[in-house]
Formats: structure tokens, C-alpha cells, sequence
């Protein structure tokens, strides 16, 4: 399970699942992390998933191949669940390197000229100057973003499926984004939604579009 992504499905809900060491992420609204384990006991096994409330709640496991896994509650035997794995989406290779957001490209997706876009006239501190072109760098495990006048970073995970990006990353409105999701990617775009956490709750951006700088 660990490094796969799965659509958990119930006669009630659909949702996505990416389990790693000792967490599993979930893609709702918000998305979020919590911990799970795969317990032995009795000759059964057991999947215990901890709930946005913090519980853990355990469930048997009736059947395992590689690409799905079904059981029931073991508060409530009626409560039955199939998790089927998703395939790999998109190729993470794709996405180390440099990359710069369409805002600050013109129609031929070349840079800008500072002198002709607003952010020229934020007045920086101690003299400093806007960052130019703010740049997206993905190196290795980390994302590095130009924000003004300073470069931030975070690690990042990508999911099983290579569909969702989980992140800690401060972007230019001050709040935090979270969860990227990947609807496109390829050598010279990159498209993703991103959720982040705002005052008063998560926030989504759809379609925010990348070119990779060469």
C-alpha cells in the first residue's frame, strides 16, 4: 500500500487516498493527512485509519491483490468499502527543473519586462529589488518559489499516482498552499489546481499554468 494511491469507495462516499510510511493523505475538501496501520491479529488483518476526528477506526481486510483491497467496519459489519488502486498518471521526472507562471509571460510566452508590469512598483525593503522572473524550481525533493523579494521553500511529496502534490509552501497572497493537483504535464506545461489554507478555510485556484523555462 505504501507509495499507491486508491479511490476508497463506500455505498455512501468516493474519495482518494495516498498512503505513505505512516500517513495517508486524504484529496477532499480540505485535504489532509492522518495516520494508519495495518495490524495482524487472530489470523485477520487489520486496516486502522484515523478519522478527521482523530479516532481510529479499524476495519478487516477480506481480500488484497495488487491493485485492490475490499472489507467492513468492525464497528459495523454492514459498512463495507473496495479500494481500487489508481495507475500513474503523469511522469514525475517531468516536473524537476525550472518553471515560470503564465502572469508574468506575454502572449508568446516569453518574460515580461519588469518595467511594464505592476510588480515594478513594489517598493522593496532595504532596497531591495523584485525578484525577476519569479521562478518555480523543483529540485529533488524540494520546491523552491520567488515570492517578491525572497526565495521561499518546502519539501514536497507527489502521490502514488503522480496526480496531487502535498506541500507547505507560502505563496504571494501570504497563506499556505497545501495540495496541488496535476491536470496537466509535459515537457513545457505544467497545469495544476492548488488549495491552500486561507483564514477562513481552504481556497482553491484552478488552472494556475506553468512553462518551463529551458
Amino acid at each position: 500500500m505504501i507509495g499507491k494511491t486508491f479511490n476508497y469507495t463506500t455505498s455512501k462516499v468516493n474519495l482518494l487516498f495516498d498512503f505513505q510510511d505512516s500517513t495517508f493523505c486524504r484529496f477532499d475538501n480540505p485535504p489532509d493527512c492522518f495516520l494508519w496501520e495495518i495490524v495482524q491479529k487472530e489470523g485477520s488483518t487489520i486496516l486502522y485509519l484515523q478519522s478527521i476526528t482523530s479516532e481510529m477506526h479499524g476495519y478487516f481486510i477480506t481480500s488484497k491483490t495488487n491493485e485492490t483491497i475490499t472489507g467492513y467496519s468492525l464497528k459495523n459489519p454492514t459498512y463495507t468499502f473496495v479500494m481500487n488502486e489508481r495507475p500513474e498518471k503523469w511522469n514525475r521526472k517531468l516536473l524537476q527543473g525550472k518553471w515560470i507562471n503564465e502572469n508574468f509571460l506575454d502572449y508568446n510566452d516569453n518574460v515580461q519586462d519588469l518595467e511594464k508590469h505592476p510588480m515594478s512598483l513594489l517598493p522593496g525593503p532595504k532596497g531591495l529589488k523584485v525578484i525577476w522572473p519569479p521562478l518555480l524550481t523543483f529540485k529533488k525533493d524540494t520546491i523552491y518559489s520567488d515570492v517578491y523579494f525572497e526565495t521561499v521553500k518546502s519539501p514536497f511529496n507527489i502521490s502514488g499516482s503522480n496526480e496531487y502534490i502535498t506541500l507547505e509552501l507560502w505563496n504571494e497572497y501570504g497563506f499556505i498552499d497545501k495540495v496541488w493537483e496535476i491536470t496537466t504535464l509535459n515537457d513545457s506545461v505544467l497545469i495544476v489546481n492548488q488549495t491552500s489554507e486561507e483564514e477562513m478555510g481552504s481556497s482553491t485556484k484552478n488552472n494556475v499554468r506553468f512553462v518551463k523555462q529551458k
